[in-house]
């Protein structure tokens, strides 16, 4: 009997760390929609690929995992997600690859994009 209530004791309480966790992850998907940032949980972000520019190696509306780095830890040929300032993409998370590094900044390029 003692074994039966252990086990429904331990049961309750992983319940209640899994509904706890929900609540936590809708909360911070809640947050970050309205601040128009990607979701981040632990250090890690995750975002869908708004276009088709980096095909054949990430296809359009798959969803991706990134994390935050700092500016000397990315190379040439690096992939990374940053918000586009210009165009009809302005305010939107995009998916590239860094063709150059300068500097103060990168020239970026798409997979399945010519120049």
């Amino acid at each position: 009997m003692k074994i039966k209530k252990i086990i429904k004791i331990i049961l309750s309480v992983l319940t209640s760390l899994i509904m706890g966790l929900v609540l936590y992850m809708l909360i911070m998907n809640i947050v970050a929609m309205n601040k128009d940032k990607p979701v981040n949980y632990f250090g890690y972000s995750y975002s869908y690929v708004p276009t088709s520019s980096m095909e054949p190696t990430i296809k359009q509306g798959d969803t991706i995992i990134f994390k935050k780095v700092s500016y000397s830890q990315l190379k040439v040929g690096d992939i990374i997600v940053y918000k586009s300032k210009t165009g009809e993409m302005k305010g939107k998370y995009i998916v590239h690859r860094i063709n150059n590094k300068y500097e103060d900044g990168f020239e970026m390029i798409g997979d399945n994009n010519p120049s």
